[in-house]
C-alpha cells in the first residue's frame, strides 16, 4: 500500500512482502512506499518509531522470509543491506576487500561529511565555504578515477551522494560544468533514475525551488 502523504497519517503495508520503504521526497529519499511527512511530525508517530526509534527517514522493513521483518534505518545501512541481499553479482558493493573498503570509505564520507554540510546549507539557506570544499573533493576524486567514486564502477558510494550533490547544486546555484566538470559529468552518467516528481529537479530560480518544497509539505 502506498501513501501520497496528504492523508491523515502514514500508510502501513497490508501485503507484507519484499522490502517496504518509509520516506518522502528528499535528498536521501523518494516518494515510494509509505510517505512519512517529517514537516508534519509523522516521524514521531509511535508506529514509525517502532521501525526507527531515532525518528528519521528513510527506513525500510524487509519482509522476505530470510529476514523476517528486519528493520533497517540510516541511508548507509540501508544501501549496504540492499547491496548485500539483492545484488548477487556484487555490482553495487564489491566482494573484493580492497574495492569494498574503497566504496565504503566514500559512502561514509557522504554520511559523515557531506550530509551535515548539506543540512547546514539547506535549512537556513546560507552559503558556507565547507560545502564548496566538499564539492571540490568529489570533483577531484572523480577526475582521478575516471568517472566513479570507487572500485572503477557504479557502486553504493555513487548512489549515496546523488541526492545531496543535487541539493547543493540547485540550492546554492552552483555551475557544475564550469567549476566542477568531473562532478557534472558524473551526474550525467549516473546509473539511477530519480523518481518523479522530485523537487530537486525543478527548473528555475531558487525561489521557485523553495516554493516547490513548500508545496510538497
Amino acid at each position: 500500500m502506498a501513501n501520497d502523504g496528504h492523508g491523515a497519517g502514514i500508510a502501513f503495508p497490508e501485503d507484507k512482502q519484499g522490502v517496504h520503504l518509509y520516506s518522502m521526497c528528499s535528498p536521501n529519499g523518494c516518494e515510494q512506499g509509505s510517505r512519512v511527512n517529517v514537516l508534519k511530525g509523522q516521524q514521531r508517530e509511535p508506529q514509525f518509531l517502532a521501525i526507527n526509534p531515532v525518528g528519521k527517514i528513510p527506513a525500510i522493513v524487509d519482509f522476505d522470509a530470510d529476514h523476517n521483518g528486519l528493520k533497517v534505518f540510516e541511508s548507509g545501512a540501508i544501501l549496504c543491506h540492499i547491496a548485500d541481499t539483492r545484488d548477487p553479482e556484487h555490482k553495487l558493493l564489491p566482494r573484493d576487500p580492497c574495492q569494498r573498503a574503497e566504496a565504503l570509505s566514500w559512502l561514509f564520507f557522504h554520511t559523515s561529511t557531506l550530509v551535515p554540510i548539506a543540512q547546514t546549507v539547506s535549512v537556513p539557506l546560507v552559503l558556507g565555504a565547507p560545502s564548496l570544499k566538499s564539492q571540490g573533493i568529489l570533483d577531484r576524486r572523480l577526475g582521478d578515477t575516471g568517472g566513479w567514486l570507487a572500485a572503477g564502477r557504479y557502486t553504493i558510494a555513487d548512489i549515496a551522494h546523488l541526492g545531496m550533490v543535487l541539493l547543493l547544486k540547485y540550492i546554492l546555484g552552483l555551475h557544475l560544468k564550469t567549476d566542477y566538470p568531473h562532478l557534472a559529468a558524473w551526474l550525467d552518467r549516473r546509473g539511477m533514475n530519480v523518481p518523479e516528481p522530485c523537487w530537486l529537479l525543478v527548473e528555475g530560480p531558487r525561489e521557485e525551488k523553495m516554493a516547490a518544497i513548500r508545496e510538497r509539505a
